[in-house]
């Protein structure tokens, strides 16, 4: 590895190099916007410039090995890679200025940043006869002369590569020894953007719509190398095409690292936002923004549900409300809601009137599917002690009871208070 004095000395030099560069047109790099060092500008490394001890080539020396003969003529870099994102390309060129072939050559990329130094790349092994070298491409699809480079924790190397300014070391090296390295500035940012949600839960995963709430944790993880502020997480449920505000973090700044936020999250369809949420699948969206900016987003996998039920009898009416043991039959309307997002088929609405321990028999509706949304299901509804249950009705009050099944599968119910009374009057 280069000592850090090495290293500072080739920075001063490539930027000297870049400006002539520059200033002469030199010929096109490999790829748009990035930095370039060429034959006219950069040529070989001084003797004092090179690692100590090697030998400066002598191309009419028969009995020297020719290792320092071999030296970068180009070397072109990208000047942004994305962690965890795409590839970016290096192109290099190198020449032999000896008599003999060296073999034994590899030119390798790596990342600089602080204390961190990470691989990035290579090409495959080379050898060199005298003139200009063919250095074959790394192990993917590319040209001979180029190799991709990444940014990545993973690869070899020690520290953490993080968002921002960094180096990229290109170094010829023969058979583990350093000939010749070359630097450029790098920007580095994160695929996902390098302030970002990285992870949410949220507990429970199930909410009852316009019931309790629930809790989200949502990890932001902040890969710059100095504290963002103004920071905030805008929890929404989206369900297809509707989209309901859900919870919001409080404002927060987050330091280098990971920062969690935990925060109410409730499913209500009086909340800012469009459409109406239903029972069944949903998305919790959780967006991170910095003051008003939009930065980045994560979503997970939640369910809703209904705390009356997805499918249930949301009122119900008699008309009228007292009705004569054994004399004429009233009408029950009854609103069935259907919360999910499919047709619901093979419902019943069953009544009865329930009086103490006496439960009876009233009527009932006939078989129907529901839609999403309201069904209204109306049917004669009686008073009578032959039809089918337990006990004897009596005047006074009791309750009309409407109990909706799917086929012989009890869903829900709901009650309403009614008057019993008796033809000729009661007692």
């Amino acid at each position: 590895m280069l000592q850090s004095a090495r290293l500072e000395r080739w920075s001063l030099t490539v930027a000297a190099l870049l400006f002539a560069a520059a200033c002469e047109d030199a010929r096109t790099p490999a790829q748009p916007g990035a930095a370039q060092f060429d034959e006219a500008t950069t040529g070989h490394p001084a003797t004092g410039d090179r690692p100590q001890g090697q030998t400066e080539c002598n191309p009419r020396s028969r009995g020297q090995s020719g290792v320092s003969c071999v030296a970068f003529t180009s070397v072109t870099a990208p000047m942004g890679l994305t962690i965890d994102g795409l590839e970016g390309r290096v192109a290099v060129s190198a020449s032999n200025e000896g008599r003999a072939t060296v073999s034994g050559l590899l030119v390798e990329a790596w990342i600089l940043q602080g204390s961190a130094r990470r691989w990035a790349g290579s090409s495959a092994p080379f050898s060199c006869g005298p003139g200009p070298c063919t250095i074959p491409a790394g192990p993917s699809s590319v040209p001979d002369g180029q190799f991709n480079v990444d940014a990545g924790n993973q690869f070899p190397g020690s520290g953490t590569l993080m968002c921002g300014p960094a180096t990229m070391e290109i170094d010829l090296t023969h058979e583990g020894t350093l000939l010749q390295t070359v630097t450029a500035t790098l920007t580095i940012s994160h695929s996902g953007g390098c302030v970002r949600p990285e992870g949410a839960a949220l507990s429970p995963t199930t909410l009852q719509l316009n019931g309790l709430e629930g809790t989200a944790t949502v990890t932001v993880e902040n890969d710059n190398m100095a504290p963002v502020s103004d920071l905030a997480v805008q929890g929404w449920i989206v369900q297809g095409t509707a989209r309901r505000a859900a919870g919001n973090s409080a404002p927060f700044t987050c330091a280098r690292g990971s920062c969690v936020q935990r925060f109410n999250f409730v499913a209500n369809n009086a909340l800012p936002g469009t459409g109406t949420l239903l029972c069944g699948a949903a998305t919790a969206e959780f967006d991170l923004t910095q003051g008003e900016t939009p930065r980045h987003q994560t979503t997970i996998a939640i369910a809703l549900s209904h705390t009356g039920g997805c499918v249930r009898p949301e009122s119900a009416a008699l008309s009228p409300t007292t009705l004569e043991i054994g004399g004429s039959e009233g009408t029950a309307t009854v609103t069935v809601e259907n919360d999910t997002l499919a047709p619901v088929s093979d419902l019943l609405v069953q009544g009865w009137i329930v009086q103490g321990t006496t439960r009876r028999a009233a009527g009932n509706s006939a078989p129907f599917t529901c839609g999403p949304g309201s069904c209204v299901q109306q049917f004669n509804f009686v008073a009578n002690n032959d039809s089918p249950g337990t006990g004897t009705l009596v005047c006074g009050s009791a309750t009309a009871e409407f109990d909706l099944m799917q086929g012989q599968t009890p869903r829900r119910k709901i009650e309403i208070p009614i008057t019993l009374s008796k033809r000729g009057g009661c007692p």
